[in-house]
């Protein structure tokens, strides 16, 4: 409904009124707006909010309807009553037709019928038709009406029903009126829950177990039996037992049976929880030791309260029948005793005496018979096979009897053995010994008696097993025989010994599983651990080494640690009991407690278990299911149950391993964290890797990235190494200090560096014997060379001798010094080798490419150049120069290598030197970036200007080939080749020696060693024997001489030469002349005048082809100077010119200085014309003269001149002949 409120304007008062200019009042009313009106909408639910709920008849039970039966609905109308409204009720959730339109949308809470649908157990639902009549019903609610009363009934059936639950809702409201909700109205509701109360016994039928209808009690162990429901469990059940005597009676007490006594409680009940139709009932007899006879008495089933209880105990399955056995032997026991049930015995003994014992009932007298008899094949105890002894051989068949009087209670018996006629199978070997027969009734306990032979090593072991098989075993007894343990592993262990160990430790972990064990026990069993962790044993015996398995005892005893723990509070247990080989800690708690667990042990080892490790919102502490864990952490600082080998191969020997109770080893989500610590950074190198323990296949591996280091390791700066893996197991770090494929540095290195260093050192010797004689500068130079590489040999060798115990600091806080000391001098003579071969590449390319042979003024650079330093010789310099090449580059390299590590990097300077291969082999650079920039570059640099010097002096090899610049008599074509196979070697050696030292493979040092013997070799045959400098003095000369001569016209003249005995001559490989021959100048006629014709010998004649006059020339003879000449000739060669008009036949043979000394330093023309030929072309003869056996023959060419050449060519061409060797 509206409402109208209507708002007038009715006059105006409190201010001056004025009449405006249009004559009307101001201010004044409005005659159109002087009214307002309002209009107040309907509000606060006029036709009301329509809510449902149930009125249950005054015999329903509580809020539940009975069946059959019906249920009144009452159907309300709050708020307004305006208006009449029509409003549909229905039930729903049985199936009905309509179910679907409802939106059954799951929620946090029932607001709506469709939240309800959504969030109802599906099971208690009833059944629209079968449990009730659907209703599906319009009321009309006339104005003013606020509530409807409608009925729903309820349908009868004959099963057994838990509660079951109908759902009546409103909808299709007219006229304005909404449906109410709990959070808005009140807690009124557009529903109703109706309730069918369960019915017809809905916990079912009760009884018995078929097959516990007859059972059998023993004192000695509780009596098991089942209740099972029948039809029905819906509900919670509690059932009554009681013991009688028989059926029917409800007595405990007869002539037969006293139940008092024999029973620990003769009623009880049985609780059955919901769904649970099979519920155990257990039945205790009074353990005594009184002899009783065989006896039974019923159990009988019974409800407290049958109606409200919902069950019925079925009449056939009412009562079970039970027998008690009889006990504690009323007719007496026959057995072996405790010590000899099971009888170790050494394999030389010849008689075991056994006992054989009565218990209970001694009255009367008992015969008893026993025999001896093989084993039925190999048996396995205590984890070693144990093999069958042969009667007749290892033992003497056996049988007899003995007699037990009246109170008798134990007899002996003797078996015979005769070891001499023992058989051949192994021991340990057993037989057995069997009582096959008692009289009288009485009763046989333990019949059989083993009796083993054993080897006499083995026999303290063997003897502590037996006594640990004592049911019930004092910790007093635990001890003692720990005790004995412990004494009887002392010395090397077999693998026998070690066997029956680790059974019996594994059977005392058993007992402390059941009981509380004293702290003496856990001493002990720590002791024994310890003592089978030791490295040293697996030097007396292998037995212990590789067995991995062992860990599953340490696991199991720091788990006895805490086993009887509440868990409540958390336990916590570390300990290491003084053992130097283990460490553990036991942690017992709920997995917020174990979740992210952290154990740092000794040093700066540790241990991290993942965050969510186990799940806390599932086991945690305050879920539903909370539960108890127990975490070990173990960390064996001995490898020895891990590795086959000898050799460590895990680094620090440390070995960690992280389990759960229960639980095998598995893979994790997220990884264990660990870190093993080590003093040695060379250890913690970048071969280092994590390892995790696959039981699988008994194997060490990191898997596909299941194990990874964290931590940088190619720094080689840490002193530990950080893993991380994501497998629950053992884990290690495996660093092999010497690893398997690496080659150190033998004997046969040295061998070979020694005869390397031989050839060089004899070489260089033989060298300066005769210093001034016959070697020249750039022979010289080359020794330098020699020396630098006979330096390096040595401190090579120097540093791989002392590295591993005197110049290495292997722990991180050790000073380098030494080692810092032997890598730069090393350092610096390595780079000297290089430095030297360019040295001599810069030398050659003055003298073969510029023809500048006066070089031997550039000494002090070279030096320079070659060895970083000035000689302190006033000859050579008067004052020190500074710091050279090699020694700049070196101080450069450590001086920015230094600022690197300290200010960048951020690693230990003082290792800029130290273990190349990280196996203690030899100090060097051992950083990559540090050795490719401080060694190799240089070598690279220094080799590349030697190779741009040599390739331009064989861009002109013709204008140096066929002279003697290296050693006097020999043609520097064949020197500098020689020197480039040097130079090849050892370039070669060195980077094999590089390769070795980075990546220590055996055919690395192979190739090495070939190389550098190679080396040795070569430098004392090529410089040692054949250029020896003294070689000459002992050889008696011999002379050649050959002539070669040639027209203009390009013709050749046959050559004509004679000669006392001499070499055969061989011409050097020379490109011809050129095809197009230019005539003498005129002017060059006027140096014939000076030659004069040497003295003629019937043994030299010069014989050629007549040459025309007009197409003159001249011919240019050349010997080398011979070594005698020594330095007064200055080290030239002599040429001679023989004029074109002389007769052909006519001989000139000038003498070494036949060129008259006044012509040659008076005439100055006269010379000018002698060097103008020379640019122009020559033609040379040999001499007849030849120094020496191993000098080679010379190469003569004749040339004729005809047009001389333009000034340019001549002033550009340089001197095939320098002036030196005029």
């Amino acid at each position: 409904m509206y409402k109208i409120l209507v708002i007038f304007l009715v006059y105006v008062e409190g201010c001056r009124s004025e009449v405006n200019a249009e004559g009307n009042l101001s201010p004044r009313l409005s005659d159109i707006y002087s009214t307002s009106t309002v209009t107040i909408l309907r509000n606060n639910d006029p036709y009301g909010v329509i809510s449902i709920q149930v009125d249950y008849e005054p015999g329903a039970a509580g809020d539940r309807a009975q069946e059959p039966g019906s249920v009144n609905l009452v159907v309300r109308r709050t708020g307004g009553s305006l208006g009449s409204i029509a409003v549909q009720v229905r039930t729903v959730g049985g199936n009905e037709q309509w179910e679907g339109l409802i939106d059954q949308t799951p929620g946090g809470s029932n607001q709506t019928i469709g939240q309800v649908l959504a969030n109802r157990n599906i099971e208690l639902r009833a059944l629209s038709g079968q449990d009730y009549s659907p209703l599906d019903a319009t009321i009309l609610l006339e104005e003013d009406d606020t509530e409807k009363l409608l009925t729903l009934y309820i349908l009868d059936d004959v099963y057994p029903e838990n509660d079951e639950y109908i759902y009546v809702y409103v909808t299709s409201l007219t006229e304005g009126a909404r449906v109410a909700e709990p959070e808005t109205d009140s807690g009124r509701k557009g529903y109703a829950e109706v309730v069918i109360a369960r019915n017809d016994l809905w916990n079912g039928f009760v009884g018995f177990a078929e097959s516990d209808s007859k059972a059998t009690a023993y004192e000695d162990s509780p009596l098991e039996l089942t209740i099972q429901r029948t039809d029905a469990s819906y509900d919670d059940l509690e059932v009554y037992w009681r013991a009688v005597v028989a059926k029917d009676s409800l007595e405990t007490r007869s002539e037969r049976v006293d139940l008092i006594d024999q029973l620990v409680t003769t009623v009880g009940k049985v609780s059955c929880a919901a769904k649970q139709n099979l519920c155990p009932l257990q039945i205790s007899l009074v353990n005594d030791n009184v002899p009783e006879n065989a006896t039974w008495f019923m159990l009988e089933l019974f409800l407290n309260d049958q109606e409200s209880s919902g069950a019925r105990i079925d009449p056939q399955r009412r009562y079970a029948n039970v027998t008690i056995a009889k006990s504690d032997n009323p007719d007496g026991l026959i057995q072996f005793d405790q010590a000899s049930r099971m009888v170790f015995l050494e394999h030389s003994a010849s008689r075991v005496v056994l006992n054989i014992e009565r218990l209970g009932f001694t009255g009367k007298e008992t015969i008893v018979k026993y025999m001896t008899q093989e084993q039925e094949g190999p048996d396995d105890i205590a984890g070693v096979v144990v093999y069958h002894a042969l009667e007749g051989a290892d033992y003497v068949f056996t049988d007899g009897m003995v007699i037990f009087r009246p109170g008798e209670t134990l007899k002996s018996i003797a078996i015979s053995m005769d070891p001499n006629t023992a058989s051949d199978n192994p021991l340990p070997k057993m037989f057995r010994v069997i009582v096959t027969e008692a009289s009288g009734n009485v009763n046989i306990g333990q019949s059989v008696s083993s009796v083993a032979l054993v080897d006499q090593v083995d026999i303290g072991v063997w003897n502590v097993w037996p006594q640990l098989q004592v049911s019930k075993i004092t910790n007093s007894s635990l001890e003692k025989l720990i005790s004995e343990l412990l004494k009887a592993i002392q010395g090397p262990l077999t693998n026998q010994q070690l066997e029956v160990t680790q059974s019996s430790v594994n059977k005392v972990l058993q007992v402390a599983l059941e009981r509380p064990l004293t702290s003496g026990v856990h001493t002990g069993l720590m002791n024994v651990l310890c003592q089978l962790l030791d490295p040293s044993r697996s030097e007396r015996s292998g037995s212990v080494r590789g067995r991995w398995e062992l860990t599953r005892l340490v696991e199991d005893y720091a788990y006895s640690l805490v086993q009887h723990e509440d868990c409540a509070n958390g336990a916590y247990k570390a300990t290491s009991q003084d053992c130097p080989y283990l460490e553990l800690v036991v942690l017992k708690d709920y997995p917020e407690g174990i979740n992210d667990f952290q154990w740092g042990v000794s040093q700066e080892d540790y241990l991290k278990v993942p965050s969510n490790l186990l799940s806390a919102r599932d086991y945690g502490r305050g879920s539903n299911n909370p539960r108890c864990y127990s975490l070990a952490i173990v960390v064996y600082s001995s490898a020895v149950w891990f590795t086959s080998q000898s050799t460590p191969v895990f680094l620090n020997d440390k070995v960690l391993s992280a389990s759960l109770q229960d639980q095998e080893s598995r893979f994790l989500e997220n990884p264990v964290e660990y870190r093993v610590y080590t003093a040695n950074k060379k250890t913690a190198a970048k071969r280092a890797s994590c390892r995790y323990f696959d039981e699988n296949v008994e194997t060490w591996t990191s898997g596909n990235d299941v194990c990874t280091v964290t931590n940088n390791l190619a720094l080689s700066i840490d002193t530990h190494v950080d893993c991380e893996c994501k497998h629950m197991s053992l884990y290690a770090v495996e660093s092999n200090i010497v690893r398997p494929e690496i080659v150190g540095f033998d004997l046969w290195f040295f061998v070979c560096c020694f005869i390397c260093m031989i050839g060089l050192a004899l070489a260089i010797v033989c060298h300066h014997i005769c210093l001034t004689y016959h070697t020249m500068f750039a022979a010289s130079l080359h020794m330098h060379m020699c020396f630098a590489v006979l330096a390096a040999e040595i401190c090579y060798v120097i540093d791989v001798y002392l590295s591993p115990n005197h110049l290495l600091s292997i722990e991180a806080d050790q000073n380098n010094y030494r080692c810092t000391v032997m890598g730069l001098i090393f350092h610096y003579f390595f780079l000297t080798q290089f430095s030297w071969m360019m040295t001599q590449a810069i030398n050659f390319y003055k003298v073969l490419v510029l023809n500048d042979e006066h070089t031997e003024r550039k000494y002090v650079l070279y030096f320079f150049i070659g060895w970083g330093e000035c000689e302190m010789s006033h000859m050579i310099c008067a004052e020190p120069s500074p710091i050279g090449l090699p020694v700049c580059l070196l101080a450069l390299f450590y001086i920015v290598t230094y600022v690197i590590y300290r200010y960048v990097s951020f690693l230990p300077e003082d290792r800029i030197y130290s273990d190349v291969t990280q196996n203690e082999d030899i100090c060097f650079v051992n950083n990559a970036f540090a050795a490719l920039c401080g060694v190799i570059l240089p070598c690279l640099l220094f080799l590349m200007v030697t190779a741009i010097a040599f390739i331009q002096a064989f861009q002109v090899t013709a204008q140096w080939q066929a002279y003697d610049d290296v050693y006097r008599g020999r043609y520097n074509i064949n020197e500098i080749r020689t020197l480039l196979l040097f130079w090849a070697f050892i370039v070669i050696t060195w980077l094999w020696a590089g390769l070795h030292m980075a990546y220590g493979q055996l055919w690395m040092m192979v190739l090495f060693c070939i190389f550098n013997v190679a080396l040795g070799v070569y430098a004392f045959v090529a410089y040692a024997v054949l250029r020896h400098p003294c070689l000459p003095c002992f050889r008696p000369e011999k002379s050649v001489a050959y002539e070669a001569s040639g027209h203009a016209d390009g013709s050749e003249v046959g050559p004509m030469y004679t000669a006392q005995p001499s070499l055969a001559a061989t011409p050097l490989r020379r490109p011809p002349p050129p095809p197009s021959l230019i005539s003498m100048p005129s002017h060059m006629n006027a140096i014939h005048e000076h030659w004069a014709p040497g003295d003629e010998s019937p043994s030299q004649t010069y014989t050629g082809a007549s040459i025309q006059p007009q197409r003159g020339g001249i011919r240019v003879k050349r010997s080398l100077a011979p070594p005698s000449s020594g330095p007064a000739t200055g080290g030239s060669s002599n040429v001679y010119v023989i004029p074109a008009h002389h007769h052909p036949h006519a001989s000139y043979e000038p003498s070494v200085t036949s060129l008259p000394q006044h012509h040659v330093s008076d005439d100055s023309r006269d010379f000018d014309d002698l060097i103008l030929a020379l640019k122009t072309g020559s033609s040379h003869l040999h001499s007849n003269y030849a120094p020496s056996d191993y000098a080679v023959d010379r190469e003569v060419e004749e040339v004729h001149f005809q047009n001389p050449a333009p000034s340019e060519y001549l002033d550009k061409r340089r001197i095939p002949i320098a002036d030196t060797h005029l």
